[in-house]
């Protein structure tokens, strides 16, 4: 092939290119025009008049890359549960005072289990909104354990463009969930309205869930340490189950079923048909279970610290389970913390690892005896800024992280 026969063929490759980039455009525009995303927003409602029940604004969503104008930011994470057939997921809502975030929660109160939002927004006062705005999108997931993680935001013009990665395990729970996601972008940057919010939601992987497995309720606490190759779910339990209101599940990742630990406040059985034998499981005296005639344990009983509230751990294993496997179940729940509620200091590290973005060498955590709650510092020796502050909650949940110059 001569250089005009070369020259001829990237020419038409070029064409090519350029008809197809005009024809996704103009297919791209076709759609805006057909969902009505083109039509001007509305005004912002008056948060000192009543609002309907769902008050949410729906958000821009257009696919494409974030220009490289990125912002710092912080995020926070709440599950606020409350299934409505109409509202269409995601939605945002920008809120710019301390009087539009009160409206925003009258709201929606009895719409969303809103008590952990309640807690993630102490933050946000007067000296907050006096320099930064408050991104909330609101989410639903098909599975309960389905998580969310901001991973970037930028000014593209005069729009704000969020990209959030949407975690799905490789075997997640039956339940639906909806979440909110606060987005705190940094000082001085803010958007005319909703409509110049654009998000995006990108399918990511979960990885296994090696690590710390940690909840709180009231005043009881479980964690269990999980190694790689295992995951974990640890949840808020339906609250129409009696008397118990969240568990910890494991397994080892090639496997279907779970070990399941609940935590009752009131707990009875029927002794009818068990053989019972006194163990130890860490530093707790607890007791196995076992129906006549079966092979492996059916659940153990473990009273907590205080003896009053009652740890159930059940087999749902099936025998799927090989011999190691198991065995290697009963090593993890040698791991056994109970607590008062409130997470220890190496707890708040491990929980608030996951949602460190940053290189680090020191980890210093912090606890606020005035507030409660654990600072955890993520560092490198000898280096001015790069750092990242996560806080940790008495519930043990990750309420905010944000990062050094």
């Amino acid at each position: 092939m001569n250089k005009k026969h070369i020259i001829a063929v990237c020419a038409l490759a070029l064409c090519t290119a350029l008809c197809i980039v005009g024809a996704s455009a103009l297919h791209r525009a076709e759609a805006s025009a057909q969902t009505g995303s083109a039509d001007p927003a509305p005004a912002a409602p008056d948060p000192t008049e009543p609002t309907e029940p769902d008050p949410i604004s729906d958000p821009v969503l257009q696919p494409g890359e974030l220009q490289p104008v990125s912002l710092g930011f912080g995020a926070q994470y709440i599950r606020t549960d409350g299934y409505h057939e109409d509202v269409q997921y995601p939605v945002v809502k920008l809120i710019r005072s301390v009087e539009e975030l009160n409206a925003y929660y009258q709201a929606n109160r009895d719409r969303y289990y809103m008590d952990g939002f309640l807690t993630a927004c102490e933050k946000y006062d007067e000296a907050y909104f006096s320099e930064r705005i408050l991104v909330i999108v609101v989410t639903e997931a098909g599975s309960g354990s389905v998580r969310y993680q901001v991973t970037g935001a930028a000014l593209n013009g005069d729009t704000l463009a969020v990209d959030v990665n949407v975690l799905s395990p490789e075997v997640g729970t039956c339940d639906m969930a909806e979440w909110h996601i606060l987005i705190e972008p940094a000082a001085g940057v803010d958007v005319a309205d909703e409509s110049h919010v654009q998000v995006r939601l990108n399918a990511a992987a979960m990885e296994p869930a090696s690590g710390l497995a940690y909840f709180s309720s009231g005043s009881a606490s479980a964690a269990l340490r999980i190694p790689e190759g295992w995951i974990y779910e640890a949840e808020r339990y339906d609250e129409s189950v009696d008397d118990c209101d969240f568990y910890i599940a494991f397994r080892p990742v090639a496997r279907q079923h779970s070990i399941v630990l609940r935590h009752f406040t009131r707990y009875g059985i029927c002794g009818t048909g068990l053989e019972s034998e006194k163990i130890r499981l860490g530093d707790y005296e607890a007791w196995q279970r076992t129906y006549v005639g079966h092979s492996q344990w059916d659940f153990i009983d473990v009273t907590g610290p205080e003896g009053t509230d009652c740890f159930n751990i059940n087999n749902e294993t099936c025998g799927e389970w090989s011999d190691s496997e198991f065995r290697k179940a009963m090593e993890i729940l040698e791991t056994l913390e109970l607590g008062d509620g409130r997470p220890t200091e190496a707890q708040a590290i491990e929980i608030a690892k996951p949602a460190v973005t940053v290189e680090y060498d020191y980890i210093k955590a912090v606890y606020d005896e005035e507030r409660g709650g654990w600072t955890v510092a993520f560092g490198r020796r000898n280096y001015a800024g790069g750092d990242q502050l996560v806080t940790v909650s008495d519930a043990g949940v990750v309420v905010d992280s944000s990062w050094g110059e």
